[in-house]
């Protein structure tokens, strides 16, 4: 996340110049396990944020007399303790506006909230499809970054491009015993891309359909091996035509 971001954050607080006290809180993991998931962690952003608020209490035009309180809460990145922070935030009043959480899990339950508790939320996560609905359970959501739906709608505009025609998406789920663990990243990349896919293919080349097959990165090497070659194999006739003169692509993503 960048400073630049969070210089946007302090123009929407300016009705709290009355209270000359603004709080803002803070909900991201404390730690940093190089995940990739946990791409907003403190310690990768907090610099930032830093940056941001010395920058505003240095100039005179952004909110002139008014102090800036900055809580932190320890997201760890859980849709357990995700929300449990914030309606400890929410209940002490310890924030105006939430930046974060950037996990899913975590942000999905407090982004429901927000609009309950008149609380705006900011993120540079939240890029699955459904954080898309503003007029509805996420209209308190600013999403400050890209989604994956951004990203179908610009490999939808790759296929128009070059004529193609058929797709097939390959992408690591959890399953078996695994699938309680809920869905994986890829999955929520896959489903973004999925429906801008659908939507223009089915505009164009009515009938087509976009063929879709998930495999399990974590299953035993063996079966994980089975499975893929399986895969592959009906990638093969899914996603190729009969006809010569036809296009097709094959898109992959594993996790």
């Amino acid at each position: 996340m960048k400073a630049s971001d969070f210089l946007g954050i302090f123009g929407l607080l300016a009705t709290c110049q009355s209270q000359c006290l603004i709080k803002i809180g803070v909900i991201l993991p404390f730690q940093d396990f190089n995940r990739v998931a946990w791409s907003w962690s403190l310690p990768k952003v907090k610099g930032g944020i830093t940056y941001a608020i010395d920058t505003v209490r240095n100039r005179s035009d952004l909110l002139p007399g008014c102090e800036i309180e900055v809580n932190y809460g320890d997201s760890q990145c859980s849709e357990t303790f995700g929300p449990l922070v914030a309606v400890d935030m929410f209940y002490h009043q310890k924030a105006y506006v939430f930046l974060g959480p950037g996990c899913d899990y975590a942000l999905a339950p407090i982004a429901r909230f927000s609009p309950h508790w008149n609380i705006p939320v900011l993120t540079a996560g939240g890029m699955v499809r459904a954080f898309s609905d503003k007029k509805g359970e996420f209209r308190q959501l600013t999403r400050i970054g890209g989604s994956y739906s951004d990203l179908g709608r610009a490999m939808s505009n790759h296929l128009e491009m070059f004529s193609w025609n058929r797709v097939g998406l390959i992408y690591n789920e959890h399953q078996g015993k695994r699938s309680s663990k809920g869905k994986t990243n890829c999955w929520f990349v896959m489903e973004g891309m999925y429906w801008p896919l659908r939507q223009k293919l089915g505009l164009k080349y009515p009938g087509e359909n976009i063929w879709y097959k998930a495999f399990d990165e974590h299953a035993e090497p063996d079966e994980n091996l089975d499975n893929i070659s399986s895969i592959l194999e009906e990638a093969k006739t899914k996603t190729r035509s009969k006809r010569k003169s036809d296009n097709f692509s094959v898109l992959f993503l594993a996790g």
